[in-house]
């Protein structure tokens, strides 16, 4: 058999046909998203520019972050700075290097608000940046109190899609009374006789998570309005797997919306006029503003009540005649490191009474009973609500109640959480008993004492352990915790022997009377048991007096801040007994 053998090229002139290629090649622009917090401590203040002629007077100490900014491709860019929470941001740009000294120097480009009259979004439609140079983008507050979190998008400014010579439809609407004309259009529920031309884009996402999905117009005055579908879009059925939609983002010219999307799912974006007189090209884009998402779809229809008409001052905007039988439901989100993190809350339930519920934070425990202690945020009166960014210095949780704002507001909703790690989202009921120990029954401290309570909640048939650790107060013993929803076998504990509490439903939301009276034994070591073991701990730290060296609080069974006799008696009152153990 004769062997036949391909013609091979060198090396070298592979190496030469690939130079070439790099060569000849258009470089692809790319688009940077970055987000950033002006109120943190030590953030660096300057007096800003006013102009590129003068400084400003109201701007004299605005606090500001720094970003250098190299494009690959010479050309225009679009350039957003949106702050969370609609504070007045202002955005400049520098070529080469800023100095906080001469804030003049250098400046090529500087915006309050893209559209006049409305804070919180700044930016450059089609600024022209040359490649391999280094732009320094300066994020400041307008006056000298404004500053929080937000995020800044840098993408070429290209035209990608024209509506002009388009098919028209019947472009849906919202019929909600409460919808902000500068917010998402959410409920799109009914159908406009607007015929408005559309062109349709078709795309999907590897990696679920916030995006910022925008139609921005190029030409003239055509005022864009952008709607998203899941899956296909039928003209003829333009409510058919409607999603959101916007007419105004910070512009008259810009529609969009910040939306979560999941992995591999088709979506389409119908980007269409206002009027049917509104049409010409435009640059859609999609930009993903957080990696990871998590979501719960529940209802507060026949949920536990909470009065809520104490806490108007703590929404935006403020409440009018709330209710104070409230239906709600409690969740806990957690966050697995520190960075910004975003919420939104959608109603499910549309009718004509539409539910528009509203959410509240609370960053340490949550007590229907006194929802105005510990509150730390309030977002009211939109069937859609976004929080905007916030900035966690490091892993935690917040509590997040989700109400209607009358008493018979109930119904369906969604909330999503966002952010730069990994979240959670797990509903939980809010649990009250009192826990007592036989120490503090038989003998009554003079003054009260605080004494540290472990509490165990297994799920049952089966679930992870929730573990609790509250410390309570001899006076009364009463505890209020947050607990995820279960049936749970509850085990307490203090330095004593446990005692269960079986059956314990707490899927209700509410619940009440979990108690655990007159804790018995003396426990240093954590076995469950009171035996010799307990003893040599007592014998080891025995006549010591706290905050002395070799005082042990484990062995301090009456919690009296001595090691002593008391304590030795209490071991032989409970000697060789065992506690409860949870199944």
């Amino acid at each position: 058999m004769n062997a036949k053998h391909k013609a091979m090229l060198p090396l070298s002139v592979l190496w030469g046909i690939l130079l070439t290629l790099l060569a000849v090649l258009p470089a692809s622009a790319q688009t940077t998203t970055y987000s950033g917090d002006t109120s943190t401590a030590g953030t660096p203040v300057y007096r800003r520019p006013q102009n590129f002629n003068q400084l400003s007077n109201v701007g004299t100490a605005a606090a500001y972050n720094t970003y250098t900014f190299r494009p690959t491709v010479t050309g225009n860019y679009r350039i957003r700075s949106t702050a969370a929470s609609g504070w007045d941001n202002f955005l400049f740009i520098y070529n080469g290097s800023f100095n906080a000294a001469a804030p003049l120097t250098n400046l090529i480009a500087l915006n309050d608000a893209l559209a006049s009259g409305a804070a919180g979004v700044s930016g450059f439609t089609a600024q022209p940046l040359t490649a391999n140079i280094d732009y320094i983008i300066v994020t400041a507050g307008f006056t000298n109190i404004d500053f929080g979190v937000y995020t800044n998008i840098i993408s070429p400014a290209v035209t990608n899609g024209n509506t002009t010579g388009g098919a028209t439809f019947a472009r849906p609407d919202s019929n909600n009374p409460n919808v902000d004309p500068r917010d998402p259009i959410y409920p799109v529920n009914t159908i406009t006789n607007i015929n408005a031309r559309y062109e349709v884009k078709t795309f999907s996402v590897t990696q679920a998570g916030l995006y910022r999905i925008q139609s921005e117009a190029i030409s003239g005055n055509f005022d864009p309005f952008a709607i998203l579908y899941r899956g296909t879009f039928d003209p003829a059925q333009p409510l058919n797997n409607v999603v959101i939609a916007n007419e105004d983002f910070g512009s008259f010219q810009v529609s969009g919306f910040d939306i979560g999307l999941d992995a591999n799912q088709t979506y389409t974006l119908v980007t269409t006029g206002s009027s049917a007189s509104d049409f010409g090209q435009y640059y859609w884009s999609l930009v993903k503003l957080h990696n990871f998402r998590a979501g719960f779809s529940g209802s507060t229809v026949g949920r536990s009540g909470i009065d809520i008409s104490t806490l108007s001052d703590m929404f935006e905007p403020p409440l009018v005649g709330a209710g104070n039988a409230v239906p709600f439901r409690a969740f806990r989100v957690s966050y697995e490191a520190g960075g910004f993190y975003r919420f939104q809350l959608f109603s499910r339930t549309f009718s004509a009474n539409a539910y528009n519920p509203l959410l509240a934070g609370y960053l340490e425990t949550f007590n229907n009973s006194t929802p105005n202690n510990g509150i730390e945020l309030g977002y009211a009166d939109y069937p859609l609500l976004d929080t905007g960014d916030f900035n966690f210095d490091a892993a935690g949780s917040l509590i997040f109640v989700v109400s209607g704002y009358k008493n018979l507001d109930a119904g369906d909703f969604r909330l999503e959480a966002f952010g730069d790690a990994a979240v959670t989202i797990t509903p939980v009921a809010v649990v009250k008993g009192t826990v007592t120990l036989k120490t503090f029954t038989d003998n009554p401290p003079a003054s009260p004492k605080n004494f540290p309570v472990k509490m165990v909640f297994r799920p049952t048939p089966n679930g992870a352990d929730t573990f609790v650790n509250v410390t309570l107060s001899s006076s009364n013993g009463n505890y209020v915790i947050n607990v995820p929803e279960a049936t749970n076998n509850v085990g307490f504990k203090s330095q004593t022997l446990q005692k269960v509490v079986a059956g314990v439903n707490t899927t209700t939301g509410v619940v009440t009377g979990v108690d655990a009276l007159n804790l018995l034994g003396a426990d240093a070591n954590d076995d469950n048991f009171t035996d010799i073991s307990d003893l040599l701990v007592l014998i080891a730290a025995y006549n010591k007096i706290s905050p002395a060296a070799g005082y042990n609080a484990l062995a301090d069974f009456n919690f009296d801040g001595t090691n002593d006799i008391a304590d030795l008696l209490i071991i032989i009152g409970f000697y060789n007994q065992s506690g409860q153990f949870l199944p």
